[in-house]
């Protein structure tokens, strides 16, 4: 009976797949501020151009730009920015290569999460099988082990008798019983050997599938790595001086923050170097649901106001 099949050591690679999100190009830091004196705010914006590739109506998006405003003016105590429809000031959403570029990253990481849903389902398949088959594989052991001793035993009664020239009728009856009850168990040891290499064969399998499939991820991970994953800065969203626009956003608290910052170089404030600003020159560290001005920014209030 070949036991070494049963006793195999199991191999599984196991791959952690690091999926970054979309990123955005860098940023070009802010043009002059709006020609406005304190005394003049709120300032008037209006609504420029809007395509509605982006996904989000119009109304939304206005009420997006409020949620930005307000970032800044309740910590401010005033009123910085005023909806005008005649506003020169323009907000403008505007769908190029960018977006388009986001909106073909967004496919290609949805095919990888759900691909990685099937390898997580085929993991803990296979954690669930290889219970099974430790269980099996115990069983076989203990079932196995007792076999051996009462096969030891009978072989050693047999052996005595031939030893002293044969034994009496009744113990030759007594001993073939005790053959076919051994004969018995031998088949009942071999159907659970069988169970063994079932299981054994079961998680092979599916650590083949999920091999396959970690593979797989790993070559979309690494296009997708090396397409779409850059530094996260603040060129998703432009402040010309005359007007704020908007090229790309994944989500909307991505376009609630590029707004939120976009509006700080409307008020005059460029870079600082506070990551944790919502006027630091790339996204990571800041608050973002809801966003929330650090230390830096609130300072650049402070100054900006304090001589009222």
């Amino acid at each position: 009976m070949n036991r070494a099949l049963a006793s195999a050591p199991l191999l599984i690679l196991s791959l952690l797949l690091v999926l970054a999100s979309c990123r955005e190009p860098p940023a070009k830091d802010a043009s002059e501020p709006l020609p406005v004196d304190n005394d003049d705010y709120p300032v008037g914006y209006s609504l420029g151009t809007f395509d509605g590739r982006f996904g989000i109506s119009a109304k939304d998006f206005l009420a997006v730009v409020e949620e930005a405003k307000s970032v800044w003016e309740k910590p401010a105590g005033r009123r910085l920015f005023r909806f005008d429809r005649e506003a020169p000031f323009k907000v403008h959403l505007v769908f190029d290569e960018r977006q388009q570029h986001t909106i073909d990253a967004r496919k290609i990481k949805s095919n990888i999460d759900s691909r990685g849903r099937s390898y997580d389902a085929l993991v803990w398949q296979h954690a669930r099988r290889s219970e099974r088959l430790v269980e099996s594989q115990r069983r076989y052991d203990q079932e196995a082990a007792a076999f051996g001793k009462r096969l030891d035993e009978h072989n050693e009664k047999v052996a005595d008798w031939n030893r002293k020239g044969g034994a009496p009728a009744d113990e030759v009856a007594r001993l073939n019983r005790e053959r076919e009850g051994l004969e018995s168990d031998r088949g009942s040891l071999d159907r659970l050997m069988t169970d063994v290499n079932d299981d054994l064969a079961a998680v092979n399998e599916l650590v083949v599938q999920i091999n396959e499939l970690a593979s797989a991820n790993n070559i979309e991970v690494s296009y997708f790595n090396g397409r779409f994953v850059e530094s996260r800065e603040f060129e998703q969203g432009v402040f010309t001086g005359r007007d704020i626009t908007i090229y790309q956003y994944t989500a909307i608290a991505d376009l609630r923050i590029a707004l939120v910052h976009e509006f700080g170089h409307a008020l005059g404030f460029r870079h600082v170097e506070d990551p944790t600003a919502i006027m630091y020159y790339k996204l990571g560290k800041q608050e973002m649901t809801p966003p929330a001005l650090g230390a830096a920014d609130l300072e650049l209030l402070k100054k900006k106001f304090s001589e009222e």
